[in-house]
């Protein structure tokens, strides 16, 4: 008599051997997947963090209204130095936000405003161990031309405060007597700032809006694309001379000039250039090594098609028109707010100044004493606020004038705006 034969359970050693064998190519093929996918998660953690720790900076330096450190540390210790590159320092993930240098006192509380702030003034703080701890950060800073890095400068990102500081300085002058538009009631301190405020950032506002507006309608040229651009043609002062091309640099005895054999012999004032005969050369400013490299002068002759602006290496001109400059349509449009609120043009006491510390600079060495800037009125002030970035090589005049009609007119019509905010019409 025949019978049904009961199901098999499990499986046979054949069965096994296949499963295992197929199991293994599988963990062979994704290992190395999930070993890329962990370790981009690693990186991910550390990258997002270290953009927590920008953001808090920038947020800390709004609020604040002061400027504050983001910077990458060794450690959180009481021996932790500045972080650069592992050439120079240990790397980690660890970073903190603070007030003031940490080196050394990683490992103080946080500055919370007790009455005696804690050393480096710490915000807030992450260690390495947290997330990511097979994580490096790294950040070089490398001159140009290549110098030994500076752990420093890599290692640290400052945010600037939001502003107003003039006009903060000027009402602690002013003291108890705040009358808004120079006239009438006193106010509280409260309400001058409030509506100080209101105004001053309202028409600075509205002067980036004018300003970038116009930056986008006209493509306008920066002096590092125009010098070099027009320095590749030649000069357009003399047919009779070499390098003719009548779209070229115009020749200025002293400051352009046509490299010469004359020129560039052994003591020659173009002797470092020698070889490009024929070619145009600038006499201006160019980058050292370092800022205190005496190695070089700070002026020199250069090739045209070198040259450029006073600024450091990290931010050799914007990536943006020229057309115009925010500079001095901020500055103005600033300059006619405090004009209103305050009642008159002229600086409290009839004289404002700025102390430029010695040593202070950080594009080239100095200065070598301390220097004071001083303006009578607040269009004193933004004047030499556009026109420093004339003397920066980054804007032309035409940038700077109509910056400032413009900002004028910004800075006006933002006064009538917030008055009449003021008196809730």
């Amino acid at each position: 008599m025949l019978s049904v034969r009961a199901p098999q359970l499990g499986l046979n050693l054949i069965e096994v051997m296949i499963s295992l064998a197929v199991l293994s190519i599988l963990i062979g093929l994704g290992a190395p997947g999930f070993v890329e996918w962990l370790q981009n998660q690693q990186i991910r953690a550390a990258a997002e963090a270290t953009l927590n720790g920008l953001q808090v900076a920038r947020g800390e330096a709004v609020r604040r209204n002061t400027p504050v450190r983001f910077q990458l540390v060794s450690d959180l210790t009481s021996n932790c130095v500045l972080s650069a590159d592992s050439l120079t320092a240990p790397v980690s993930v660890s970073w903190v936000v603070s007030l003031a240098n940490p080196t050394g006192a990683c490992d103080a509380p946080t500055d919370s405003g007790q009455p005696v702030p804690p050393p480096g003034r710490i915000l807030q703080k992450r260690t390495s161990a947290e997330g990511s701890p097979n994580t490096e950060a790294r950040s070089v800073f490398v001159p140009s031309p290549p110098a030994a890095p500076d752990p420093q400068a890599a290692s640290t990102v400052t945010f600037a405060a939001l502003g107003n500081v003039i006009a903060n300085a000027v009402s602690d002058q002013i003291g108890s007597n705040l009358r808004v538009g120079g006239s009438g009631p006193l106010v509280d301190r409260l309400q001058w700032d409030v509506k100080l405020y209101l105004a001053l950032n309202g028409s600075v506002h509205d002067a980036a809006i004018a300003a970038w507006g116009l930056k986008g309608r006209y493509d306008g040229i920066r002096p590092i694309s125009m010098i070099r651009y027009l320095a590749s043609l030649g000069q357009s002062s003399d047919p009779s001379l070499e390098a003719y091309n009548k779209e070229g640099l115009p020749l200025v005895p002293g400051l352009i000039e046509i490299i010469t054999k004359d020129k560039t012999a052994a003591g020659g004032p173009m002797a470092a250039l020698k070889g490009n005969e024929g070619r145009i050369a600038v006499r201006a400013w160019h980058r050292r090594s370092s800022p205190g490299d005496q190695s070089t002068p700070r002026v020199d002759w250069i090739l045209g098609t070198t040259w450029i602006p006073y600024q450091l290496p990290t931010f050799v001109t914007p990536s943006f028109q020229g057309y115009i400059s925010g500079h001095s349509t901020f500055s103005r449009a600033a300059a006619e707010v405090m004009t209103g609120i305050t009642g008159s043009e002229f600086f409290p006491g009839g004289l404002s100044e700025w102390i430029v510390k010695a040593g202070s600079f950080r594009i080239d060495a100095g200065p070598s004493s301390d220097i004071a800037l001083q303006w009578a009125t607040y269009y004193d002030a933004a004047d030499q606020a556009g026109q420093s970035r004339l003397f920066g090589g980054i804007h032309v005049q035409a940038d700077d004038f109509t910056g400032r009609i413009v900002g004028s007119t910004c800075g006006k019509d933002a006064w009538v705006a917030a008055q009449r905010y003021y008196t809730g019409r």
